[in-house]
């Protein structure tokens, strides 16, 4: 289960509110959709990974848990 269905959120990145309903008659559907454009695409592009690599090794910097804005 999804926090937010796939559906609903293509919905609204293409429509916005205009829309009533999805595009989809499924949440298989809207899977296999974005799934055929990532395929088409390429996949994730050099920059991406990169910056995805970065974010992991920095993700913990073992800051103090009890800091917060000054």
């Amino acid at each position: 289960m999804t926090p937010f269905p796939l559906m609903d959120w293509l919905r609204r990145q293409f429509g916005g509110e205009k829309k009533k309903r999805s595009a989809f008659a499924s949440e298989q559907e809207a899977y296999e959709f974005v799934q055929k454009i990532y395929e088409d695409s390429g996949g994730v592009s050099p920059e991406l990974r990169r910056a995805y690599q970065f974010y992991l090794r920095n993700f913990h910097d073992d800051c103090p848990a009890e800091r917060g804005p000054l």
